[in-house]
């Protein structure tokens, strides 16, 4: 059987589940409910209930019917992404996995409500929440702050770990500076939906691209890891002044261009010497 028949069925099965409950309602999110899956889609899902009690009584139910249409490959909850209401299924359906993500929530409980195709019920705080999807997110001033101030602090950090010989935390600090930074930045600077590497390929122009690659590190070794280093300075330095340009520059209370200067005065000069810090940034 197909991939999105088996995919298909199992959703109609949980609707249909959700809807002898009576007491919750069921939304499909992501790429399925757009009509953009593929094979490899997972079934989002969240599950809108009055309350906590309604909340345990659904999940049970829903365990039981997913138990009738296959068997568990693995399965947690996301307390690896701080949502552990989000539970993550890996299922075996007919010889084919299937994965299945669903997140449930009470109405006191919806702070930052979830649009999608709605297939059960007709719950107030999800039918009247305005579709985000594929829009930019508004610029916090706080957040760019908070954010510009913590790369800036990266920077030392990392710097640290390759004068120690620790090439592995530097490597894991880089990879930290390019997701919770320099990405951000870079998708807030041309208007895309701060969604980290989700389809970055298909988001960013190739010559952004090429840049973001030159922030990863080739091999464990200071000569790399300080090369990648200064490319995301450079990167996150050209990435904030365009920034800055749309939305002021109030928040930029951190001083980057000194910590790297900084970083340059503390460097083996043969690690430094290939290292050009990028535009200036109070």
């Amino acid at each position: 059987m197909a991939q999105q028949t088996i995919q298909l069925s199992l959703i109609e099965a949980i609707a249909g589940t959700v809807l002898a409950c009576g007491d919750a309602d069921m939304v499909l999110t992501g790429s399925l409910s757009t009509g953009s899956g593929d094979a490899y889609s997972d079934i989002d899902l969240t599950m809108c209930c009055d309350g906590p009690t309604s909340r345990l009584r659904l999940q049970a139910t829903v365990a039981q019917c997913l138990q009738q249409h296959g068997r568990a490959i693995a399965q947690f909850p996301a307390t690896h992404l701080q949502m552990p209401d989000l539970l993550i299924h890996f299922w075996d359906c007919q010889d084919t996995l299937v994965k299945i993500d669903i997140l449930y929530l009470h109405e006191s409980a919806a702070s930052q409500p979830q649009q999608g195709l709605l297939l059960v019920g007709v719950p107030p705080f999800l039918a009247s929440a305005p579709h985000a999807a594929g829009h930019a997110a508004p610029a916090d001033p706080a957040f760019l702050e908070d954010t510009y101030n913590k790369f800036c602090g990266w920077i030392w950090y990392t710097h640290t770990k390759i004068a120690r010989g620790e090439y592995w935390e530097a490597d894991d600090s880089l990879n930290v500076m390019r997701a919770k930074g320099l990405l951000p930045m870079l998708q807030l600077a041309h208007g895309l939906p701060l969604e980290g590497y989700r389809h970055a390929e298909q988001r960013l122009s190739p010559p952004l691209l090429v840049r973001l690659a030159e922030t990863r590190c080739d091999e464990l070794a200071p000569t790399q890891l300080y090369r990648a280093l200064f490319a995301s300075c450079r990167f996150f330095a050209e990435t904030v002044q365009l920034v800055s340009a749309s939305h002021g520059d109030a928040w930029l209370t951190a001083r980057l261009e000194l910590m790297v200067d900084f970083v340059l005065r503390t460097t083996e000069p043969a690690h430094a010497a290939s290292s050009r810090p990028g535009p200036k940034a109070r």
